[in-house]
């Protein structure tokens, strides 16, 4: 199947397991990995969205506990082919890189919870390569979400963050993008509704 065709054929929704990939990666001889700590993230939200757009029939029973995560680990030609040629293209709609953005946060975003969030609310991503950041960054800004620039903020790992730390930015983050992580979407509605008494 064309891409072009599998893309129009199940919606933006592909695009948030291509997001994802930021906790995983496509390994050699066609493997397909999701990494988290949270195991619900993947049993609710990664392994029925893989069954939806591939037909397939992943259980939570393929999920291993390992180097303190949980990981999906899988081999597919199929899945793997078609996640590849995406991860290197820009998402071709708006919905698509809602979709894409909401999962990028859900693998490798966060945001600022409880009394720190009162002092100075955020929301960032952390990456270990800049280029996928600058990315991400056109993306958000394409939804009239300001961020800062990406900044390396650990030398010592080379690991990248961009930040989103104005009100209105946040405010928007969480009514246009939001988050489908069962934990995380707790502390981003819990941030937002701060702001809302501001």
């Amino acid at each position: 199947m064309k891409i072009k065709n599998f893309q129009s054929k199940i919606g933006g929704e592909i695009y948030y397991l291509v997001g994802a990939l930021g906790d995983g990666c496509l390994s050699t001889e066609w493997t397909v990995v999701y990494i988290q700590k949270c195991k619900e993230w993947l049993t609710e939200v990664i392994i029925p969205l893989l069954n939806k757009c591939f037909s397939k029939n992943y259980k939570p029973e393929n999920l291993r506990w390992q180097d303190g995560a949980w990981r999906l680990k899988f081999k597919s030609r199929e899945i793997w082919e078609t996640l590849s040629k995406l991860k290197n293209q820009m998402p071709p709609n708006a919905k698509a890189r809602q979709f894409y953005i909401r999962a990028y946060w859900d693998a490798e975003g966060s945001c600022s919870v409880n009394e720190r969030a009162k002092k100075k609310p955020f929301i960032n991503f952390t990456q270990k390569k800049k280029a996928s950041l600058d990315n991400l960054k056109i993306m958000i800004n394409g939804f009239g979400i300001k961020t800062g620039e990406v900044r390396l903020s650990d030398p010592k790992k080379q690991m990248w963050r961009l930040w989103i730390e104005n009100q209105r930015g946040i405010k928007r983050f969480c009514h246009v993008i939001g988050s489908s992580h069962p934990e995380k979407r707790i502390k981003l509605t819990d941030l937002n509704d701060l702001l809302q008494t501001r």
